[in-house]
C-alpha cells in the first residue's frame, strides 16, 4: 500500500507542486513588498492551481476509457490563459485619470504561465521566467523612476 503511494509518479508530482509554490511566491513577495493587494499567497496560489490543473489535463490523456474520447491538454492551457486573463480584467481600475492595477494582472497572468510550465515539466523554464519577472517588477521601477521623474 505504501509502495503505491510513495512512487516515482507521485514524488514528481509533489515536487512539482512546491516548486510552483516557491516561484510564485517569489513574485508575491516582490509584490507585497511594493505593498500591492495581490501577494504572497495569491501568487503562491495561482501558480500551484495552474500547475494542478496542468497536470490534471495531462493524467486524463493515460487513463483508458470504454468509448474512443480524445483529450487536448492545450484546451486547458488555453483555458487558464483566458481565465486569468479575464480575473486580471477585474483587477484593472481606472481612478483619477490613472490606470491601477494593471501590472498586478499582468504578474498573475504570468505567473499562471509559470504554473503551467512547471506542470509541462519544464522546470528552466519556469526558473528563468520567474527570474524575468522579478527584474521586470523590482528593477524597472528605478529605471522608470530615473527617466520619467
Amino acid at each position: 500500500m505504501m509502495d503505491a503511494f510513495f512512487n516515482e509518479a507521485n514524488l514528481q508530482v509533489v515536487l512539482q507542486l512546491f516548486l510552483a509554490v516557491f516561484l510564485g511566491s517569489l513574485i508575491g513577495i516582490e509584490r507585497k513588498q511594493q505593498e500591492r493587494m495581490a501577494g504572497l499567497r495569491t501568487f503562491a496560489l495561482v501558480a500551484l492551481a495552474c500547475t494542478l490543473f496542468t497536470i490534471l489535463s495531462l493524467g486524463l490523456m493515460d487513463i483508458s476509457y470504454p468509448q474512443p474520447v480524445s483529450f487536448d491538454p492545450i484546451r486547458i492551457i488555453q483555458s487558464i490563459a483566458i481565465g486569468f486573463g479575464f480575473l486580471g480584467g477585474g483587477i484593472i481600475i481606472y481612478r483619477r485619470f490613472r490606470l491601477e492595477g494593471f501590472t498586478t494582472a499582468v504578474a498573475l497572468w504570468i505567473t499562471a504561465a509559470i504554473g503551467i510550465a512547471v506542470g509541462l515539466k519544464f522546470y528552466f523554464l519556469a526558473g528563468l521566467v520567474t527570474l524575468l519577472v522579478i527584474i521586470i517588477l523590482s528593477g524597472f521601477r528605478e529605471i522608470e523612476k530615473r527617466i520619467w521623474d
